[in-house]
């Protein structure tokens, strides 16, 4: 009887649900357990999806960071009637002054960014993003072997003391070990994020709660242009978003370990105490839980003494694993490679244009993009549908390589390439999740992301690309390839998610 009203209350939020899906549904033990949605899943998926704001804030800081920073000589070796012209470098140059525009001092200002040592400075994006990819890797192989709960927790602490420790730099090398350490934390959260909601809540509920997992996105890229705002200097400007980064770290405390997590690896007492808390919250019955999981253990017959850990090489075991690993990382590096650089290169487009206004219109513009997300990944399939979002991602930079830099026409473009990468963000998370078992889930998820961190490593010098239509002219072409390999994947809509490889 409760059954019939949890899927009455699901009703009302989905659309189209057929009867074959409502079995589906229905037999999946967690929902059995504690329901599909409700004040349990809610608190662990917020608490979860803030996580977000700290990954992309370390991501996306670098638009203020390193901006398009003008600079002249005000020094020569030898004193002459020389007239400097900015943005240009002479040999016999001594000391260089550098605009004030957004900070007084920035990261280019500080360390010398500039003529044979330019390079350097989209280089500490690059460091970064290898951060998040071994980051990624790291804490998803973590996750799998040791928890969801103590992996995301851990991530948080390594965030937070290499955000503290590179204020303090005061060397370049310095900088770069210490981005290089944030970038590993973001990996964490953004590699983990994803697969805590997508196991939390019910199989109906998964693609809102993995598109909502991804609202902080937009909202913290346009608060990165209000942390600039009121800096003086690139050390308060990340010190502002580190103090907001605490708070939420100490959030973490409060997120149980995943109870999917906990079936899938034969720990039956802790998985009932989970979901015993939860059907509480909840306020459903708990006393057929035991029973509940006890029936799941003995299908997928693991006991917690004979548990299997998978490895890397795992996702590519078989034909099918290895087809569906390389396609998705395909796709995936396209994702990252538009969505970060496309932000970098519109960011850098041009001096008459207010750089604070800009971040702030691109983190807004993607905001609607996760509603919209929530309907595709409902009304379609998970392959057409992203394959849909690249293409949208292709046309909009085709037409910005005809049209004008440093205009709101390049901007608007701009934005609707973005926003067209964050849904397809959104459907591929949600594809991935889906695509291996609970047991190699998150290694799977982790392996799959790297390719978005090895896109978002490539993108500072794509973004940088002279002249301007080199850039939208790769960022054209690299969606249309993405899009053969997506429609390659299986598809896995209104399918319920596996537990083992066996399955």
């Amino acid at each position: 009887m409760k059954m019939k009203n949890v899927f009455k209350i699901n009703k009302k939020y989905t659309v189209n649900i057929s009867r074959d899906e409502k079995e589906i549904y229905e037999d999946d033990y967690i929902v059995k357990s504690i329901g599909e949605c409700g004040l349990f899943q809610i608190s662990v998926c917020s608490i979860v999806t803030m996580t977000r704001f700290i990954g992309i804030w370390n991501c996306l800081s670098v638009l203020f960071l390193i901006p398009a920073q003008s600079f002249r000589c005000i020094h020569f070796k030898e004193n002459g009637t020389i007239h400097p012209e900015n943005f240009t470098c002479y040999s016999d140059c001594i000391e260089y002054e550098y605009s004030q525009e957004i900070f007084e001092e920035t990261v280019i200002s500080k360390f010398n960014l500039i003529c044979d040592r330019a390079w350097l400075a989209n280089f500490t994006q690059t460091a970064l993003m290898f951060g998040v990819l071994a980051g990624v890797s790291t804490f998803c192989w973590m996750s799998d072997r040791f928890g969801r709960g103590k992996a995301i927790f851990l991530a948080g602490l390594t965030n937070i003391a290499f955000m503290i420790a590179i204020i303090f730099s005061t060397n370049y090398f310095m900088f770069l070990c210490f981005r290089f350490g944030i970038g590993v934390g973001s990996g964490g959260f953004l590699g983990l994020s994803s697969i805590i909601i997508a196991e939390t809540v019910g199989a109906s509920y998964r693609e809102m709660g993995v598109s909502l997992g991804l609202v902080p996105d937009g909202f913290a890229q346009a608060s990165l242009a209000a942390f600039a705002y009121y800096s003086s200097t690139w050390k308060m400007y990340l010190f502002g978003f580190t103090v907001v980064s605490i708070l939420i770290v100490v959030l973490l405390f409060f997120v149980p370990e995943s109870p999917r997590w906990l079936v899938a690896n034969g720990k039956s007492d802790a998985a009932i105490e989970v979901l015993t808390k939860a059907a509480k919250i909840n306020k459903r019955s708990p006393t057929e839980i035991e029973n509940i999981v006890a029936q799941r253990i003995s299908e997928i017959k693991i006991k917690e003494s004979d548990a299997q850990y998978h490895t890397y090489f795992d996702l590519f075991r078989t034909k099918e694993l290895a087809v569906i690993t390389v396609s998705s990382i395909i796709s995936l590096f396209v994702s990252g490679i538009s969505f970060f650089g496309i932000n970098e290169y519109i960011s850098r487009l041009g001096s008459s244009l207010n750089i604070y206004l800009i971040v702030m219109i691109m983190g807004l513009g993607v905001t609607p993009t996760v509603p919209m997300s929530m309907v595709i990944a409902k009304r379609c399939n998970r392959r057409s549908s992203s394959a849909i979002s690249l293409l949208i991602t292709a046309i909009a930079m085709g037409l910005l390589i005809f049209v004008p830099a440093d205009t709101w026409y390049s901007i608007l473009l701009g934005v609707i390439a973005v926003a067209a990468s964050c849904v397809t963000f959104s459907i591929q998370f949600t594809f991935v999740t889906e695509l291996y078992p609970t047991s190699m889930r998150s290694m799977g998820f982790g392996l799959n992301t790297g390719g978005t961190k090895l896109g978002a490593m490539m993108a500072p010098f794509v973004a940088s690309s002279k002249p301007f239509w080199v850039a939208p002219l790769i960022f054209c072409i690299l969606p249309i390839i993405a899009i053969v390999f997506t429609l390659i994947l299986p598809e896995t809509k209104g399918k319920k998610l596996k537990d083992t490889l066996k399955e």
